[in-house]
This record gives structure tokens, C-alpha cells and sequence, in this order.
């Protein structure tokens, strides 16, 4: 389990940047702390803010889809009440 868990880490630490603005990739703690350092425009806690803003109205959206109707088998009983 433990190198499953190493194995993982290794591959979200080598995506590449251009995952992040094309959606392919959502932002970590540790991609957040690289950026601050580099470009100093934003802090990791505002990065994070955003990212966690995006995942929010991605959800909203996904949310206002609509469901699928579900088909529920009727009883004996129920099919004799109607």
C-alpha cells in the first residue's frame, strides 16, 4: 500500500502545469505553494480559495442537470390499489 501511495504521489507531482488551466487537473497544496513562490502574484491560501470556488460552481452546475427518472418496480400490492 505504501508504495501504491508513494507511486501516486510521484505521478500528481510530474502533471504538468498546462493540466491546471485546461481543466484537466485540479490545483493541490503543494502545485498552490510552487506558484506562490514562482510568480508571487497570488498567496497559496488565495489559490486554493479559488480552486475550492471552481469546484463549487462546477458542482452547482453538474447539480441543475437533470436527473434521470428512475424506474421503480411496483408491487403486486401497489399494482391492485391504482
Amino acid at each position: 500500500m505504501h508504495v501504491a501511495a508513494n507511486e501516486s504521489h510521484r505521478r500528481a507531482q510530474s502533471l504538468p502545469l498546462s493540466h491546471l488551466p485546461n481543466g484537466n487537473a485540479a490545483l493541490s497544496a503543494d502545485m498552490a505553494a510552487r506558484l506562490e513562490k514562482a510568480f508571487k502574484k497570488f498567496t497559496r491560501k488565495e489559490l486554493l480559495d479559488m480552486q475550492a470556488e471552481y469546484d463549487a460552481a462546477q458542482a452547482s452546475k453538474r447539480m441543475r442537470r437533470p436527473m434521470p427518472r428512475l424506474m421503480c418496480p411496483v408491487s403486486d400490492d401497489q399494482s391492485q390499489q391504482h
